[in-house]
């Protein structure tokens, strides 16, 4: 499901980032997944939606829109696979989702024998 949201996100923000400001948007599939995305979470949590559509570029906002879908497709089979579908379908019209920088935790042992965590945002 990791995957699946990733790949999700990424579209969204294609879609948001290319209609921002009025403009038309230039990738079709990436705009189908969003619109079809939007009104299931914004039943949920419309504040999120509205700050994710002003600053798509937020890794906060994308991390919490990844999780929700991340969420939401393991614990629906339907949404998991029609997600599934139109990605693939964005991937066969060529189109590429923006890269996101997913929070990455690196583990290193210490001198005390106790493991720390370290937050690594390449």
């Amino acid at each position: 499901m990791e995957s699946l949201a990733v790949a999700a996100i990424g579209y969204i923000i294609s879609s948001v980032k290319s209609s921002k400001g009025g403009k038309a948007a230039s990738d079709e599939m990436s705009n189908a997944i969003w619109n079809w995305i939007k009104p299931i979470f914004i039943k949920e949590d419309k504040e999120l939606i509205n700050q994710f559509e002003k600053n798509p570029e937020d890794k906060d906002m994308q991390t919490e829109m990844k999780l929700r879908i991340k969420r939401k497709a393991k614990n629906d089979s339907e949404f998991a696979s029609q997600l599934s579908t139109l990605i693939e379908r964005a991937q066969d019209a060529g189109e590429t989702p923006t890269e996101i920088t997913v929070n990455q935790y690196n583990i290193h042992g210490d001198n005390i024998g106790r493991d720390k965590i370290i937050r690594s945002d390449d």
